[in-house]
């Protein structure tokens, strides 16, 4: 079986899809990932603002125009809402005439608001949301909310199998001096006192505002770190004491080591995730909270889009957004005992996050798609 991944080079995204073509290619498939370059994006770094949707659009007829679709079996398609990629296939319809055979939609976001929000193009956004309907036959979810919220936006039922997102940094092993040592200068030792880590970006999904409550219920002293790029501007502080926590933010990209790192370290996970106030834009799930479950540990989630369902028995779910309940259950795993029983339900949900189990899934799902034509 010959594959072909379509994705981002970066942004997350290519993270797992290069984990998950690795698998593939264990199990005895050809695959090959070709999708935009580093000089391929919309937001142009050098000036500092978005490309027109012309520019972008001629971007990815250079992408098209290098790839022969015709040769593989199973083309998958990848990208997040400002990924360029999304518009691949409309440009195939619209400047080639041309659909792929078993082409699979890997449903790593519900919103594509790139041409809509920042490029001034409404119409393409349009006419990108229909290809995820009329373009794509077949599609892989990564949880049962994503399949219902498209269904029901599209008013008919999608070929597809739901296999959670998988983990990804768990053979990252290598000793993050660079973090350890930045703990080292803000005074952060997690060996003396609690400390909880949310790796990741300031996404406008994330109610850090919530959070910042909650710390005001909590009765144990405790360290919390903001990890990732955009969290200085969101919060507007490095540091600063809520009550009995000790808050600091670290603002940096980590590497898969230092991601690895923070999900082993943290007491456990704190995720205040919720649907953004932007109408255009659909929230259905985390990237980290499977590494936090692969990891054993329990878990705080909102109930929000597939986090839910991910957890499972492993986590306490906050059903209305209160603070003074999201701070009551951030002391209730404070308490050792009490947090045993979470990490003994998360323990036995790891082999829902495998990486190797999540590709054994698609690769059985592409041999179907073979076998059905």
């Amino acid at each position: 079986m010959k594959i072909l991944m379509i994705a981002p080079y970066s942004g997350g995204i290519d993270v797992y899809v290069n984990s998950l073509v690795k698998e593939l290619r264990s199990l005895g498939a050809i695959v090959d990932i070709m999708g935009g370059t580093s000089h391929e994006s919309a937001y142009d770094v050098s000036v500092k603002s978005w490309k027109s949707s012309e520019e972008v659009k001629r971007l990815v007829e250079n992408i098209t125009n290098r790839i022969n679709f015709d040769e593989y079996d199973i083309v998958g398609f990848h990208f997040g809402k400002n990924d360029i990629e999304q518009y691949i296939p409309i440009n195939l319809i619209e400047r080639k005439g041309k659909r792929i055979k078993n082409a699979v939609y890997f449903v790593h976001f519900l919103s594509w608001n790139l041409f809509g929000q920042y490029l001034n193009d409404q119409a393409t956004q349009t006419k990108i949301e229909q290809s995820i309907k009329n373009f794509f036959g077949h599609y892989v979810f990564f949880g049962t909310f994503a399949k219902n919220y498209l269904e029901d936006k599209f008013h008919k039922k999608l070929h597809g199998i739901v296999s959670f997102l998988p983990e990804t940094h768990s053979l990252d092993n290598n000793d993050p001096v660079e973090l350890k040592r930045e703990l080292g200068i803000l005074g952060i030792n997690i060996e003396e006192k609690s400390t909880i880590f949310l790796p990741g970006f300031a996404g406008n999904y994330k109610d850090h505002l919530l959070l910042l409550k909650a710390f005001e219920y909590v009765n144990k002293p405790i360290n919390f770190v903001f990890a990732g790029l955009g969290w200085r501007k969101r919060l507007g502080f490095k540091q600063k004491q809520i009550g009995l926590v000790d808050i600091y933010v670290i603002e940096k990209y980590f590497d898969g080591n230092e991601y690895h790192f923070m999900c082993e370290k943290s007491l456990f996970g704190i995720f205040p995730y919720k649907q953004p106030t932007n109408s255009q834009e659909v929230f259905q799930g985390s990237g980290t909270l499977p590494n936090f479950i692969y990891a054993g540990k329990a878990s705080v989630v909102l109930d929000e889009g597939c986090m839910p369902e991910y957890v499972g028995r492993s986590g306490i779910v906050i059903k209305n957004g209160d603070p003074k309940e999201l701070g009551m259950a951030i002391n209730k795993l404070l308490d050792k005992d009490k947090r045993r029983i979470y990490e003994q339900e998360s323990r036995k949900r790891v082999e829902l996050f495998s990486i190797q189990n999540h590709a054994k899934s698609c690769l059985k799902y592409f041999e179907l798609l073979l076998r059905s034509k």
